[in-house]
């Protein structure tokens, strides 16, 4: 009764039907031989074509089957995707983690913090008692800006979505430069705190902490063009689990630093002068 009700169930929905076919042909022809109606060489001819019929549904089964693998395999890759890393969206946009606080990141620094910004007003403002602390602890601190110079102040305005003027990243660039001065002065530290500008307007702005150590880390905020400081797609990334993209972005670092101009150095003084920017208006 089992059989009979799959049976009916299949024909019902018109699965199987080659099967049903063969068994049907081959049940039929057995029949008929046995009852001498039809010739043997008829029933040999009948038989052969339900084999060759169950050859095809075999060969149809198989094509299937390996259709279904490929496609089981396909979503097995993707799975193990989705486990292993995040989406674009989720590393860059981040939403569900609060984003890391540079202050935070940097309590941890035990040799060094890089910092990378367009002036740098702003970092050595809001986070100046926290970088006295580091400097006190005796943690190196780096601070690469972009400069003064007409066009790359120029190209750091187009990109502000604040409708900012020359004038204004000048004095911010100033600002930057006496608060390092204060900050160096202020702590009587065991750390250095060196200020360097590229001619260059900086592309991604970041922090590095002990970088050059195996438990480094970073944030690494990719400047886009006219949207604020917070909105940056931003990227928080380690030594030890993301070995690659770290000394890519490290190397990045110090590539700029090497080809930047010292505006104070280890020991507080200043080395290059304010430069005066001259425009039209």
């Amino acid at each position: 009764m089992k059989w009979t009700k799959i049976a009916l169930e299949d024909l019902k929905h018109f699965r199987n039907l080659d099967v049903y076919l063969t068994v049907f042909l081959g049940v039929f022809v057995a029949i008929l031989n046995a009852l001498g109606v039809v010739d043997f060489k008829i029933a040999i001819s009948a038989i052969l074509a339900t084999l060759a019929l169950v050859a095809f549904g075999m060969l149809f089964d198989r094509h299937i089957r390996n259709n279904l693998s490929a496609v089981i395999e396909d979503v097995r890759h993707i799975s193990e995707a989705n486990v292993t890393k995040p989406s674009v969206d989720e590393y860059l946009f981040n939403q569900k983690q609060p984003p890391v606080r540079i202050d935070k990141l940097a309590q941890s620094a035990q040799q060094e913090l890089w910092l990378v910004r367009e002036t740098g007003a702003a970092v050595l403002g809001y986070h100046f008692g926290a970088l006295e602390e580091l400097l006190k602890k005796g943690v190196n601190i780096r601070l690469l800006t972009s400069n003064h110079k007409a066009e790359v102040v120029d190209m750091l305005v187009y990109r502000s979505p604040l409708q900012a003027r020359p004038h204004d990243f000048d004095a911010r660039l100033v600002e930057a430069s006496h608060l390092a001065q204060n900050l160096r002065a202020s702590s009587n530290s065991r750390g250095t705190l060196t200020v360097k500008r590229i001619d260059y307007s900086v592309s991604i702005l970041g922090e590095f902490v002990d970088a050059e150590s195996q438990y480094g880390q970073a944030i690494i905020r990719f400047a886009d063009f006219r949207i604020p400081f917070e909105q940056y797609p931003t990227i928080h990334i380690g030594k030890i689990t993301d070995p690659m993209t770290f000394n890519h972005y490290k190397e990045q670092f110090l590539s700029m630093w090497n080809l930047a101009m010292p505006v104070l150095a280890d020991d507080g003084e200043e080395n290059e002068a304010e430069p005066e920017t001259t425009r039209e208006g």
